[in-house]
């Protein structure tokens, strides 16, 4: 009822009528995390910073005056598909991490781990897909808004308090992750506690948990290394966590010409938080080091018994996503493959 009440209030404003004329249009931009973040500084970076221009090299005489809301200040994190929904955010950054149940489809990734350590592999292949698969976007537009571009986040490993050397040591461990992370942490025989990158500092710091499952892009500006110094890289895989979307009124609004710019910005956005992530990694991996940070590397036959334990991923990801799902989970294994990368298992094998 939360999500429909706060829709119905807010499908009002954003529907109020407009023409994209000769005119400058409010629009309000938003992510409940920091800028710091790529996916999130995408948006100023990428987005923002681009869209009069490509609007007036189309020809088009819209132009936006935008309103940037970043690091909670409009919605937190856990609201982040109802906001852009009811039009609080007309363009914003979704979380689908943390929309199991809303956005089964969205899960393709975390259903299939080890699968990509390329981050930008893995947003062009869901981007295609989303282009490639109507019902992809479909589900999208339940929610009344149109998926742009895909973001997410480099391959993930473990911040811990203790030395994580095997499998058998996560058991019994409270290990933090947000949203579909919990399959896998609770799959290594390890108790799932659920947060964002905001609190997880906090949650190691007051022994509500013993570690996290997360990326270096993420854990080094929150400065993880300082409560928990032990990084085992484990590559679970490159992930797509969610993506830039725009609500459908202003969608439905615009021309045709300004739609295809905001799919360009949509692409680009992408690029963007891929780039940026890479190009902070081997800084972000120095700097841990040299901070006082433990790296090690967890053997391959561990990755391989954690692989084992989450067997059951991809036959969740079809009951729950419906028909459409061992189509959506075998183009995006094809596309990893035909991109170059060899996935530790190939997920979609018995489908």
């Amino acid at each position: 009822m939360k999500r429909l009440t706060s829709r119905v209030a807010a499908i009002a404003l954003c529907t109020m009528p407009f023409t994209a004329t000769a005119e400058t249009l409010d629009f309000t931009i938003g992510s409940p995390l920091a800028p710091v973040l790529p996916w999130v500084g995408a948006l100023p970076n990428s987005f923002v910073a681009n869209a009069n221009t490509y609007l007036e090299e189309a020809g088009s005489e819209l132009r936006i005056d935008w309103t940037e809301a970043y690091s909670g200040t409009l919605y937190k994190f856990q609201d982040t598909l109802e906001s852009v929904e009811s039009g609080i955010a007309d363009v914003g950054w979704v979380g689908t991490i943390w929309e199991v149940s809303n956005m089964p489809l969205m899960q393709m990734t975390f259903s299939t781990p080890f699968a990509s350590q390329d981050l930008g592999v893995s947003l062009s292949v869901v981007n295609d897909i989303h282009r490639e698969i109507p019902e992809m976007q479909a589900a999208w537009e339940d929610f009344n808004q149109v998926f742009l571009g895909a973001a997410g986040v480099e391959t993930y490993h473990i911040y811990s308090v203790e030395p994580i050397e095997t499998l058998d040591d996560l058991q019994g461990l409270k290990l933090l992750g947000g949203g579909a992370v919990g399959s896998w942490i609770q799959a290594a025989g390890a108790t799932w506690v659920e947060g964002s990158t905001g609190t997880f500092y906090q949650q190691m710091q007051t022994g509500v948990a013993d570690g996290a499952v997360i990326i270096l892009s993420a854990g080094y500006p929150n400065r993880f290394h300082e409560v928990a110094p032990n990084l085992t890289l484990v590559g679970l895989g490159a992930q797509v966590i969610g993506g830039a979307t725009i609500n459908l009124d202003r969608w439905n609004a615009m021309t045709e010409v300004e739609q295809d710019v905001f799919r360009r910005l949509g692409e680009e956005y992408s690029l963007y938080n891929s780039t940026k992530v890479e190009s902070v990694l081997e800084d972000y991996m120095s700097k841990t080091i040299a901070e006082g940070g433990i790296v090690t590397e967890m053997a391959d036959a561990e990755k391989l018994r954690w692989a084992e334990a989450m067997s059951h991923l991809p036959q969740l990801y079809l009951e729950q996503g419906g028909d459409i799902a061992s189509k959506v989970l075998s183009a995006y294994m094809s596309g990893v493959r035909a991109a170059g990368q060899t996935p530790l298992v190939n997920w979609d094998e018995n489908l």
